[in-house]
């Protein structure tokens, strides 16, 4: 599905406007209604901002996947060499 996002916290780090969301301001109303409709007019944005984003959720999911595995098997050689 598409990703329409205010541009608060660290929102601006995980997603890029008209690559995988459409962002707005927060304070914007009428910016984030034009986002909306923007998605509801145009199947083919609606399209691939879904596809984006779920292929960069994907990765990101597998990179921390990863990176847990990394932390936790330090942390266990760390613990048995201390023992």
């Amino acid at each position: 599905a598409p990703c329409v996002s205010s541009l608060v916290g660290g929102v601006a780090d995980l997603v890029v406007h008209g690559q995988n969301a459409l962002l707005y301001n927060s304070t914007d109303a009428e910016s984030l209604a034009g986002c909306i409709i923007r998605i509801f007019n145009d199947t083919e944005l609606a399209r691939k901002l879904g596809k984006s984003a779920e292929s960069i959720s994907i990765t990101r999911k597998e990179n921390f996947g990863d990176t847990m595995s990394v932390i936790y098997s330090d942390l266990l050689r760390k613990t048995i060499t201390t023992h």
